[in-house]
């Protein structure tokens, strides 16, 4: 399967060269092998323990340089140059000026590649025709919560290995505590959700309740993916954050950012939506507007 993803700001179409691609064709195969390989990766904590744990050995960090060529990593943004291990390149701060936040009311909260829907529903069709997103499933169970989002937007956000892995709030809010919901590790990568949207509702997740001014509610998740056992967060419940400001980070690996915003809150981009349609993400970077 070959990934088409669109760059915002060129609108030139590119190919997306993926981390692992031919890994991931094998374990989303349908044969006995395949599910089997695809049960290892995902549902055992220990193997995502294991490489998470590699990552952080010195020796990873001999990967970083080429993985930095084959990739196009710009250096130049980060906080530093010098990198403990594999998982501290990973993790890696931006400068300060490395990203401008719109003035908009919502903000990208992640460097990433975006689909985004309006007007969902309960169980909102994604990608392919009869694979369903369940609202209530993603907010883990969450029948209450999930029906003050019907007919509203959702946006979901993709974050590739070669992307900056630091997650920030979309909008100004004062975030509540974060609820975990436990799960397995499947893949976010298209390869994968085109067979089975589900997936983001059996990975393992956090959901944080963010308050506005302007938007009511917005639900953000972070979602674990391959290799991503653990989702951490830098913010404090209660605390004011502006649009733009670090809520947390993924550790090695791909993953997801989602947003859930209320029926009539907001209009998302014209580019944005032509893309979806299209069935192609954008690649936007954080602090660009979604609006």
């Amino acid at each position: 399967m070959t990934i088409y993803i669109v760059e915002r700001k060129s609108e030139k179409v590119r190919e997306e060269i993926v981390y692992g691609g031919a890994l991931l064709q094998l374990v989303y195969k349908k044969t006995i092998f395949s599910k089997c390989l695809c049960a290892f990766i995902t549902k055992l904590p220990l193997a995502s323990y294991l490489f998470g744990l590699w990552q952080k050995t010195p020796f990873s960090k001999r990967q970083i340089e080429p993985f930095v060529k084959k990739f196009n990593v710009n250096l130049n943004e980060s906080e530093k140059s010098d990198f403990a291990n594999f998982n501290d390149f990973f993790i890696r701060r931006l400068k300060p000026d490395a990203r401008a936040i719109s003035k908009d009311l919502v903000v990208a909260p992640a460097d990433g590649r975006y689909f985004v829907f309006e007007s969902i529903s309960l169980d909102q069709e994604i990608f392919v025709k009869g694979e369903k997103l369940s609202l209530p499933k993603l907010l883990g169970e969450d029948e209450k919560t999930a029906s003050r989002y019907v007919g509203g937007s959702l946006l979901l956000a993709r974050l590739a290995p070669p992307d900056y892995h630091r997650f920030h709030s979309p909008v100004d809010c004062i975030p509540g505590p974060a609820k975990k919901i436990g799960g397995y590790l499947f893949s976010v990568n298209p390869i994968a959700l085109r067979k089975n949207i589900s997936y983001l509702t059996e990975n393992k997740r956090v959901v944080v309740n963010l308050k506005t001014k302007e938007l009511g509610d917005v639900a953000f998740i972070a979602v674990g993916a391959t290799s991503v056992g653990t989702i951490n967060f830098t913010y404090q419940a209660g605390k004011e954050y502006k649009k733009g400001d670090e809520l947390g980070y993924f550790s090695f690996g791909a993953s997801m950012c989602i947003a859930l915003f209320e029926p009539g809150k907001l209009t998302f981009a014209k580019d944005l939506k032509k893309h979806t349609e299209s069935g192609m993400e954008t690649l936007c970077q954080m602090g660009d507007s979604l609006l």
